[in-house]
């Protein structure tokens, strides 16, 4: 980072010397004072001719703002901490000019591996950062501009107050004393904005600005619950000002107790949640390029080369290991760990996001930042190295942790597909004897485990809707952590491009269960390509026989939709029926011939299938035909990741049967799969398929866990990257790229 000039400090000083004078009440003339001084320490940062034009458009600024002004005994509590604040900062300032200024009584210097910016909004999506995203009172989108990057990030208010929460997983230490915040240009004067960072010491910090006067307040949907007390903690948190530099910039100070907490290396002091609430915007777009905490005195030139150190902690990597370098534009390069696990890269390119990945037992492990970052100068991460969530004492999952609220969505008037409430935050710690995950994710606008979704495609972006069950579903992880947002910069790097991989599904997803979520909730965002998954479970659900042997279902009355065929051979949908437990029986895990068991039913040779089997393939051809001759202008693919999966924790997957007429045939998963790809052949449509596991794979971390045996962090990693390969070559490979579509 480079250092500014420091233009005209006696005045400075001057101005903090009457910042002690001031008492309450305070008069008009006394608030000119302080705008003064915080006109003053902002521009010190931009050049001496801009800083004095800047000055004269605040001083104007403020005396229109303090015309209507509020009772002054209001003010007081926010004006006392920004005074401190204020004096806290140019004390800092004072002190890196090496100046001696009067009443300053201690000069915080920048310490070694301590960033000078923090971001909350910046050009990196916030999906791909380490933590949980919270939508409330409206829907929150980004406009995209690349694979990764973002122009801006975009909370539309459905309601009178709206709000935009992420907790970031950890923070690095950070010697900032201001805060930024750089709006769209296409943000109207209206309403206005707080951004508060609450402490996991629990104290909040809060800066605010009234941009313009309300929007009429209208009608609007009820919105999600909030976590409990974020008014109260936002009501009693420490109040401080921002104050517009210039059209839609605005500046605030950090009080030096934030200062410290930030700069401090114990964890209970780093943020805990940045909220961002709009009041007054009522069906408007609130949209804001960046917000950050930075440092006074620095300027941060994107444009030039940017550095990174850092190190990995929790682990031991074997000598000779190497982190590897992502970039957006596809980019990738290896950097050698040192022999005390640390790493340096000074010469990255400029304006571009940044993947640091260091591979362990498989697992790809990130900067604490998030999967891709924004480097700005000189930064310093860690990457850990450790559990996913240590439980050292093996203690159960709490049942009374529990927290799903969902039903049906309505569409034109009658119930369609399943859903959680939207906007809700939804947690399932498991149901196993040793909890394995947090089990914390959020629900999006439509009520899916996902990031919120818009249905017009603004960005242009290349569009997938993937349908599966309760392993896409993926209550064990945060959105952030998901399949598809893994798939998302997976194949936007590759494709050079914006790419949204949208996600649905419900427990028992196979395709006749979910066809309601492809027509009613997929299509309305126009998918370039369906994906649905597809597995030896999903193929027993679709034969009578088999569902009742499998899971004790009545297929006449079940508790999923499925498709039929009439007896002149018409297909034929049939929804779930709501009393289906008052036919269900208890499922007959027996083998289905002697030495078939009943989930190898599609792992010998097609030819040799038991008529259930042969029927629930012919069911699923008629269903596929359907979803061709419903949406013409989309291709459809069919994805087989998890019996690959569950391979793994096999000594083998591959083995030989004796049927009853004595012939012996193979039996495993390399057979199941020729079989699916002989049906995707006759559909035509594309198969996406994991490899038959082998021993490269041996002391890897497994891709599921142990008790609840859904994906993992690190099976999501696993299954985006296989999803993202599979659709690469879809519109690659397969003569896609060329379509209207593509």
């Amino acid at each position: 980072m480079k250092r500014s000039n420091t233009i005209g400090i006696v005045t400075l000083v001057v101005a903090v010397a009457l910042v002690g004078a001031v008492g309450f009440p305070i008069a008009k003339h006394q608030w000119l004072r302080i705008k003064n001084v915080i006109t003053g320490i902002h521009d010190v940062q931009i050049e001496q001719g801009a800083r004095i034009e800047g000055i004269s458009k605040e001083l104007a600024a403020v005396k229109a703002q303090l015309a209507p002004a509020k009772a002054q005994s209001e003010k007081a509590g926010s004006l006392a901490n920004d005074l401190a604040a204020l004096q806290f900062r140019f004390e800092r300032l004072a002190a890196s000019e090496k100046l001696s200024v009067a009443n300053s009584q201690s000069a915080a210097k920048s310490q070694s591996g301590a960033n000078e910016r923090l971001a909350f909004l910046d050009p990196v999506d916030l999906y791909q950062k380490a933590g949980l995203v919270e939508v409330y009172g409206g829907v929150f989108t980004q406009r995209r501009i690349g694979p990764i990057r973002v122009d801006a990030a975009i909370l539309t208010s459905e309601q009178q107050v709206a709000r935009l929460i992420w907790s970031p997983d950890r923070s690095e230490p950070a010697d900032v004393d201001q805060i930024n915040v750089e709006l769209s240009s296409d943000t109207l004067d209206a309403g206005q904005i707080s951004i508060a960072v609450a402490l996991d010491d629990h104290r909040v910090f809060v800066w605010q600005s009234r941009l313009g006067d309300d929007r009429l307040s209208q009608a609007a949907p009820a919105g999600g619950n909030e976590p409990e007390g974020v008014d109260a903690s936002i009501a009693n948190g420490t109040h401080l000002s921002l104050t517009e530099t210039a059209h839609h910039s605005l500046v605030g100070s950090v009080p030096r107790e934030l200062h410290d907490a930030l700069l401090s290396s114990g964890q209970d002091h780093h943020i805990r949640r940045w909220i961002l609430t709009i009041e007054g915007m009522t069906n408007t777009a609130f949209a804001v390029r960046a917000i950050t905490f930075t440092k006074s005195g620095t300027i941060s030139d994107p444009s030039e080369a940017a550095s990174i150190y850092g190190r990995i902690t929790g682990a031991a990597p074997e000598p000779g290991s190497s982190l590897e370098l992502v970039f957006e534009d596809g980019r990738r390069r290896h950097v050698e760990l040192s022999l005390d696990n640390g790493f340096g890269v000074t010469d990255l390119p400029p304006n571009q996001p940044v993947s640091l990945r260091f591979r362990l037992r498989g697992v790809e492990y990130y900067a604490s930042s998030g999967r891709w970052l924004f480097p700005v100068g000189q930064i310093h991460v860690t990457i850990p190295v450790g559990p996913e969530f240590p439980n050292p004492a093996h203690l159960p999952p709490n049942p009374k942790a529990v927290k799903l609220e969902g039903g049906f969505a309505t569409v034109e008037g009658v119930p369609s597909y399943y859903r959680y409430a939207p906007h809700r935050v939804t947690s399932w710690p498991g149901g196993g004897s040793v909890q394995e995950f947090a089990g914390i994710s959020f629900a999006n606008n439509f009520g899916q485990l996902d990031r919120d979704r818009v249905s017009e495609n603004r960005d242009r972006c290349l569009r997938i809707f993937v349908v599966g069950g309760s392993g896409l579903v993926s209550l064990q992880v945060k959105p952030g952590e998901k399949f598809n947002l893994v798939a998302e910069s997976e194949l936007g790097i590759k494709m050079g491009r914006c790419v949204e991989v949208i996600s649905a599904g419900r427990d028992n997803g196979n395709l006749g269960a979910n066809y309601r979520a492809i027509r009613d909730y997929g299509m309305r965002f126009d998918p370039d390509i369906i994906v649905f998954e597809h597995n030896a479970a999903y193929a027993l659900q679709l034969n009578a026989a088999l569902i009742k042997k499998s899971l004790g279902y009545n297929y006449e009355h079940s508790p999923l939709d499925n498709f039929y065929f009439e007896k002149g051979g018409q297909l034929t949908f049939r929804n779930w029926d709501a009393v289906w437990a008052l036919d269900a029986v208890a499922p007959d895990p027996s083998p289905l011939l002697p030495g078939l068991p009943m989930y190898q039913a599609f792992s010998i040779p097609r030819e040799d299938f038991i008529p259930e089997a042969k029927a629930s393939f012919d069911l699923l051809l008629a269903i596929i035909k359907k979803l061709k001759s419903d949406f013409p202008r989309t291709h459809i693919a069919m994805l087989t990741a998890l019996d690959q999966a569950n391979c793994r924790k096999s000594t083998t997957c591959a083995s030989k049967i004796t049927l009853p007429d004595q012939r012996t045939v193979p039996m495993g998963i390399e057979q199941e799969l020729q079989n699916f790809s002989a049906l995707c052949k006759e559909a035509g449509i594309s198969c996406i398929q994991a490899p038959t596991p082998d021993g490269s794979v041996a002391g890897h971390e497994p891709l599921q866990y142990a008790d609840d045996a859904h994906f993992s962090v690190h099976g999501h990693q696993w299954l985006g990257r296989l999803l993202a390969n599979g659709l690469e070559t879809i519109v690659r490979d397969e003569g896609l790229a060329g379509s209207k579509r593509f």
